[in-house]
């Protein structure tokens, strides 16, 4: 299997596609069509905490998900989440 750096993870019960690394971009897909970026804790760098439009400090990673997570809000509180086999 191709190492790509892009991980199968899964936010509040939707599977997403994310993205570590901030050299590389997401590109949304027909099946990935939404963009979002994820923050992490200002002390625990280690776990998500939210879905955000962008982030720019605290940022976790970049996800690209089937559906949308984000309505008006400008950001939703992570519940869950995991990484996908």
């Amino acid at each position: 299997m191709k190492k790509t750096g892009i991980k199968k993870i899964i936010i509040n019960g939707i599977k997403c596609l994310l993205t570590e690394d901030h050299q590389k971009h997401l590109i949304p897909t027909k099946k990935y069509k939404h963009r979002y970026s994820l923050r992490h804790n200002e002390i625990d760098w280690t776990e998500p905490i939210t879905v955000e439009r962008f982030v720019f400090a605290n940022w976790f990673g970049d996800i690209l998900s089937p559906v949308p997570l984000l309505k008006e809000e400008e950001y939703k509180p992570i519940e869950s989440w995991s990484i996908s086999e």
